[in-house]
């Protein structure tokens, strides 16, 4: 049953696809990434599993963990089973029957700004580059508000200075 339970979670890690879903074949069933996205509290990823056999299962919460771009860690925060509410608590026990596509999701507690994770993974094992949908990077810094130079300007001339072939330095403050 241990075997089974560990086969699970990390056949469900490793249908996670750049290029969207991804089938991968376990002897308990099939499983398929839906895609990952942006929520609150971070990065939501939702997969299926079509199991090809009846069996009682956990899915564990602490199995599951993602690396961002950067290189942040973190270890799933909460996981849902069939559209149930999400829980924090260690794991979801459910009863899987052959040929009944079931829903798991899995919270990751990373910076919502995250475009891409490069491994989603359970128990050291993982897939690679994730994009991350609804993802919106940082805003850029405001450009200077733009200057209107037509009309007429006064200047000023301050620390002016010799230079040679008989040319003046100075600084030049220009008002309107």
């Amino acid at each position: 049953m241990n075997k089974l339970m560990m086969a699970t979670a990390l056949a469900l890690t490793l249908g996670v696809s750049v290029g969207g879903a991804q089938n991968i074949e376990f002897d308990s069933g099939v499983y398929s990434i839906q895609g990952c996205y942006t929520v609150t509290s971070g990065v939501r990823c939702d997969l299926t599993f079509t199991p090809s056999e009846n069996f009682d299962g956990t899915v564990w919460r602490r199995s599951f963990n993602a690396v961002t771009a950067d290189g942040l860690s973190a270890e799933a925060s909460a996981v849902s089973v069939g559209g149930s509410k999400f829980t924090e608590n260690n794991g979801i026990i459910s009863k899987f029957y052959k040929g009944a596509t079931v829903k798991i999701s899995v919270l990751y507690p990373v910076p919502t700004t995250t475009t891409m994770l490069r491994v989603i993974g359970v128990d050291g094992q993982g897939m690679n580059n994730i994009a991350v949908r609804g993802a919106a990077a940082p805003a850029p810094a405001a450009a200077p508000a733009a200057i209107n130079l037509a009309g007429n300007w006064s200047a000023t001339l301050s620390n002016c200075k010799a230079a040679a072939n008989n040319t003046v330095v100075c600084t030049a403050t220009l008002k309107k």
